[in-house]
């Protein structure tokens, strides 16, 4: 039975986060467990000989067996995309605030994180946000070659219309001045 649960909770949520605790006792575990799962995240308890077999076992995932050391637990939650960075922040805050957990690592998708990878990711925007970014990245160059391409006519057709005016302009001064200067006009 357990070792199914630890398998299913590592293999088949996309963020673990493996936790060393140090004494929780009853009481701070329903506390722990109350919080996280308003974070939408299930704290398990694993016991190290079982939780250390699914890690030994698995072929993408068994660089996390020296975390695997003395009193663990797992921290796991399927969330989306775009809830993804602020989760882990919340749950990354809610084992800084608790003195008897210390992250050691885990795993978000088929990457494996240390600490300071999920430091990383906490820092991270929605996916929301990069997705608006990049949609306005993409967009930038096209439309200022649309305001280049409709700029350029409007430009082109106000500098034949000002070459036109001074064209005219001096054709109507040379035509009164060569009428003068001809004799043989004037005849």
């Amino acid at each position: 039975y357990h070792y199914n649960l630890y398998y299913a909770q590592l293999h088949f949520n996309r963020l673990v986060f493996i936790v060393q605790h140090n004494n929780l006792n009853i009481q701070e575990q329903i506390i722990l467990r109350r919080e996280l799962k308003q974070k939408g995240a299930v704290l398990t308890v694993t016991r190290g000989s079982i939780f250390g077999a699914v890690v030994r076992q698995s072929i993408l995932y068994s660089n996390l067996l020296p975390l695997v050391v003395g009193p663990t637990c797992m921290i796991g939650s399927n969330v989306t995309d775009e809830e993804n960075p602020k989760l882990v922040a919340d749950i990354f805050n809610i084992i800084n605030k608790n003195k008897k957990l210390i992250l050691v690592g885990g795993k978000m998708d088929r990457s494996l994180l240390n600490l300071e990878g999920f430091q990383n990711v906490t820092k991270l925007p929605g996916l929301k946000h990069l997705q608006s970014e990049l949609i306005g990245l993409l967009n930038s160059p096209g439309s200022r070659v649309v305001e280049l391409l409709n700029n350029n006519p409007q430009n082109l057709i106000f500098t034949l219309d000002t070459h036109k005016n001074n064209f005219g302009t001096q054709n109507s001064g040379e035509k009164s001045r060569s009428d003068q200067d001809d004799p043989l006009r004037n005849k």
